[in-house]
Formats: C-alpha cells, structure tokens, sequence
C-alpha cells in the first residue's frame, strides 16, 4: 500500500470534497474511488480503475456499485457544474457546445447498438455500422488560444425510444439548466433545428450554430397602412442579393490566425418562425484560396459578427474531446449490460478526464511541480496527458481514503433546483 503524498495539488483535494458531498455516504469512498482510477488510467475497463489503486473492498463491490449502485450518475453532472460555476465561469458567461458521435460496437446486445449512417465517410469503412449514439453537452472553458471542451453530460441516443438526439439534446441541457446557467449554446447545423433552437431561446440561451446555405431569410417588412394584418416577412434574401453586403477582412486569431472575409446582416428566419437572427456568411483564407462560403447564425441580432465567429471557432473544441474520450480515456471500449449501468460507468469516466482538463488550465505552482517530467519538456502551460502521467508516477497504488473527509457531514442528496431532466425536455 502506498499513501497518498501530500504533494497533491490542493485545488484537486477540494474537487473531490465536492464530488463526495454530492454522493450519498455509503457510496461516497467507493465512487470517489472509481473517479481517481479513471484519472489514473485511459483504457475505459473497470477492472484497470481498480488495479490503479489501492482498493478497499473486493472487485465485485465495484462492479455492483456500477451496475446496482446507490448513486446517479446526475449527482457527478451537478457536482462537475458547481466545480466549474466556482473555477471559470465566475465572470465570464458560461459557453456550451452540443453534438453527438458513435460508438462502434460489434454486437447488437450493447445498450442502444442499431445501424446507423456514418458520417465520417471513411473509405475505409462502410456508410451504415454497428454502433451507439452517443450525444454529449460539453463547458468551453479556459483563456484564449487554451479554449478546451469539458465533458459535463452525455447520454446515449435511441431514435425508437426517446424521440431521437433533438430530445436527448433537451434532457442534457435541462440537467444542468439550474446548475451552470448557460448564456450561449453552440451547435453545428444538424441540431440548427427550430424545435431545439426555439426551446432553448424560451430558456433565455443564445444559440449559435451553423445553418444551410439555401436558408430562408427575409429582411423587415414595411409598415403597413389601412386594415389587415401586418406582415411577418419582407423581401426574400438570396444567393444572388449576397454580392451586394458590405465585406470585412479580418484575422481573428481563430482558425490558425488565417483571413476570414465575411459578410453580416439582421433578418428574419423562416424556420424558426419568423424570429430574427444575425446572419454571417464567412470564408477562409487557406492554402492561397478562399474557402466555400458557410453561414452562420445568431439567434442575438445585436451580437456583432466578430463574436459569432470566435464563438462558433469554439464548437470545434469539441471534437478533439471526442477524440481524447474515445482513444485516451477509452470510452470506446465501455461495455456494460444496462443502459444505466453504461451512463453511470461514462460519467465517472468523464469526471476523470474533466478534472484533468482542469488542472491543466490552472497555473498553480504545485500543478507545474506535479507534470513536470525533465527538462526535455520545455511546454509553458501543462497538458492533461503531462498531468495524468505526473499522477502515475506519483499516486499509482495509493490509497485514496485521504482525499476527502468522510465524516463530518451529513447522509443527503445536493437538492437540485427546478423540474426533473424528463419534465424541462418536454
């Protein structure tokens, strides 16, 4: 057995005080536990969360904590909002992404395996595969040019059960809608869609996201005099009236500080029932040719296109945390039986990886100590894989029974503001 060195970052013992007090007592160890295995390890088995430490209990309470255990996996999800309502988004507003991603499996016996269309288009690899939807809300935090996504909630999509991703998509948000608060949802044009960008407006969120080249959009109408109801829409904006919009040259420091020349306007979308949008057609500079143009929308008409851009440059942060869930922290080799046992095992797997993301955006004297591997590392801020391999050398094998106080307070679930997940996608 070895302790736990007092070396560990301070801030990190005070994460896990808040994981633990959103834990019911009796599941409190055991699942604070399993959170700082994940941290340890990548591959996405329970078994190596368990071999990471030191456990307490035998290996078959660890899978019944996972499979039948006394905890949910929301009270992970509330606790990673607070940790981050506390430590990011104190000042600035709170920026969300949204979007989905399979799963491959090779049997159909895993929790919502079904055909799905691959949208990646490997030539590799067929149109339709075996595979889970996986739809996933995650917190853009950090400063500019260190913007990371942060996994807070995901669930697995069931097109036959539950109405499909518009619907998952509803239920995450409306998990952590009294938690974090969120200002600005970003989405790319598939969840464009007027029955989530609409419910999400009702909710006080600014959605922006990329839409359709060939979308309706029309310009204010006239006032009209004498009787009659007023008009909704003026005259149709096309392709062929786009020529005559001012253009703007710029570089923005996003997409790797190349130009960006783009063009802006207020109208009125049709499929979103008239509401109005501050409209962006952009292209990039790259490889000495202007890109195609691409539109995108805000659902504030007074954000000024600049902002529309940076922010949506901040969407595709989270792609390379697809990327890091999938292959370094091994979520795609999560196999549990249950739909349930499935969301409680992810999400302890994400609250590993969020921790880590964390740290790496803190500048704190012990979190440098702590990556620092020799002098061939010559990086100014830490990444999360320098901090997970300075907690394997330093913490492999440790007891994990000193990071938080398990007495001291009471046996209760956090209380959570407002209706349930199911009743705020409704």
């Amino acid at each position: 057995m070895i302790p736990l060195d007092s070396s560990i970052p301070t801030v990190l013992l005070i994460w896990f005080q808040t994981i633990a007090d959103a834990i019911p007592t009796r599941a409190r160890t055991t699942v604070v536990e399993l959170v700082f295995g994940c941290m340890l390890t990548g591959r996405g088995h329970v078994t190596q969360a368990i071999a990471a430490i030191t456990p307490r209990r035998g290996w078959r309470a660890y899978f019944r904590m996972i499979e039948t255990g006394g905890f949910s996996w929301l009270d992970i999800v509330h606790a990673l909002c607070r940790i981050v309502r506390d430590s990011f988004v104190q000042q600035d507003c709170c920026v969300m992404a949204l979007d989905d991603t399979l799963l491959l499996r090779s049997s159909k016996k895993a929790p919502g395996a079904a055909r799905r269309f691959d949208h990646a288009g490997k030539p590799n690899r067929p149109r339709h595969v075996l595979a889970q939807n996986l739809v996933s809300l995650s917190t853009v935090i950090g400063p500019p040019g260190r913007r990371r996504s942060l996994p807070l909630v995901s669930r697995l999509s069931d097109d036959g059960l539950d109405g499909g991703k518009l619907t998952t998509a509803k239920i995450l948000i409306g998990a952590v809608l009294h938690q974090l608060r969120p200002d600005i949802l970003l989405v790319d044009a598939w969840f464009m869609r007027a029955r989530l960008v609409l419910w999400a407006v009702a909710r006080g969120i600014t959605v922006v996201g990329q839409a359709r080249l060939d979308t309706a959009l029309f310009l204010r109408p006239r006032p009209r005099r004498g009787r009659g109801r007023p008009a909704k829409y003026g005259m149709r904006f096309d392709r062929d009236k786009l020529a005559l919009l001012p253009v703007v040259e710029k570089r923005l420091g996003v997409y790797h500080n190349v130009p960006i020349r783009f063009r802006s306007f207020r109208f009125r979308a049709r499929f979103l029932g008239g509401l109005e949008v501050r409209a962006v057609w952009i292209s990039l500079r790259v490889k000495g040719r202007w890109t195609k143009n691409r539109l995108l929308l805000s659902t504030d008409p007074t954000m000024p296109p600049e902002a529309i851009i940076r922010l949506y440059a901040d969407r595709w942060t989270i792609e390379p945390m697809f990327n890091s869930l999938k292959h370094a922290e091994g979520v795609k080799e999560l196999w549990q039986r249950s739909k349930e046992a499935f969301h409680r095992w992810l999400h302890l797997v994400q609250a590993g990886m969020a921790l880590t993301v964390m740290l790496s955006l803190r500048d704190d004297p012990d979190i440098v100590r702590l990556a620092h591997a020799g002098p061939w590392r010559r990086e100014v801020h830490p990444t999360p894989g320098m901090i997970k391999d300075g907690l394997i050398r330093r913490f492999w094998n440790c007891r994990v029974d000193g990071l938080f106080a398990r007495k001291g307070r009471k046996s209760r679930r956090i209380p959570v503001a407002g209706p349930p997940p199911m009743a705020s996608a409704a």
